[in-house]
This record gives structure tokens, sequence and C-alpha cells, in this order.
């Protein structure tokens, strides 16, 4: 009846599911914990309209301060709503994901968790973080380590996604 999509290096505390799955049934859609670095600072795994703009500065290649609702729409140990949540602590009903349509299956590893916020947000589901719960994500960043395959997937979908969502291509409002 409930689905969490938890990356392999995400700290998952089990006894912490009841309390996520309250947070679900409470808000009527997709959830997600706050995670943190193993050092404990806060990471940014839920985040703001997903600009292309913001996408370049988060990756060094534009001005930070296009970062500052993207990365952090809520935050860093707060609860509220987002635009989309990194698909490694994602959580939601059974029920919801179905009526989102799943996962958009012509990506691969990178964007379609994008894209679940976006349809979830057009369909009036709403997504959002929540402090209730910390869990420690190890966060590899493996499409950050140069010119490599995990880059390239992302180039492919980031394409797929703004091809089909124009308006992100636009300025931040």
């Amino acid at each position: 009846d409930y689905l969490l999509f938890a990356n392999p290096d995400l700290g998952v505390k089990v006894g912490d599911l009841p309390i996520l799955r309250a947070e679900i049934d409470r808000t009527g859609g997709i959830v997600a914990p706050r995670v943190d670095f193993p050092d404990g600072t806060p990471q940014s795994a839920a985040r703001g309209e997903p600009f292309f703009l913001a996408k370049l500065a988060h990756r060094g290649l534009a001005p930070k301060a296009a970062l500052d609702r993207y990365l952090w729409p809520v935050g860093p140990y707060d609860s509220g709503p987002v635009v989309w949540c990194a698909g490694g602590a994602t959580s939601l009903s059974r029920e919801v994901f179905d009526r989102i349509g799943g996962w958009p299956e012509e990506y691969f590893l990178y964007m379609e968790d994008v894209e679940l916020g976006v349809r979830a947000g057009r369909l009036g589901i709403p997504v959002s973080v929540t402090a209730a719960l910390r869990w420690v994500h190890e966060w590899r960043g493996d499409s950050r380590q140069g010119f490599n395959r995990g880059r390239v997937l992302h180039l492919r979908s980031a394409v797929r996604f703004y091809t089909r969502y124009p308006k992100y291509l636009g300025l931040p409002r």
C-alpha cells in the first residue's frame, strides 16, 4: 500500500516507517524525509522548481544566485512543500503512485524524480519534505565525477525533460 524508493546508500531507519506512513496519509502525496551527509550536514534532497539555470548553477556553470530557491525551497531543518524530491528518498502511497502514472520509463537514472514531482504538482498532488525524519545519505555523486557515463545519462535525461517541459528553460520567477 506504501512505497519507499531508497538509494542503497540511504540509511533508512525501519522504526521511522510508521512516521513516514503517517506523513503520507496526512499529506496525501509524495513525502521525503530530511537527509543529511554522514557528517550531519543537511543535504538538499527536496528541491524547488527545476529551472535550467538553477540546474546549471548546481553544476557550477551559472551564477550561484540561481540556486537559492532551487536547493532550499524549505529550510534545511523545516518541513514543507517542495516541487520534487530526490528519487533515492521518495515515498508515497501505491494509489498516488498509480494516479501519477508511475516512474517515467523513458529516463534512466536521472530526471525521472523531477518529472514525477512535476506531474504530481500538475495533478494537484502535494510534494513535501518532513523534518519529522532525518536519515543519512552517503551521496556518492557519480554524475559529478568528471565526464563519465553518469554525466552522459544525466545530460540525455535533461534534454528529454526540458523538451517536454520547456517552461523550465525560462528564468526563475
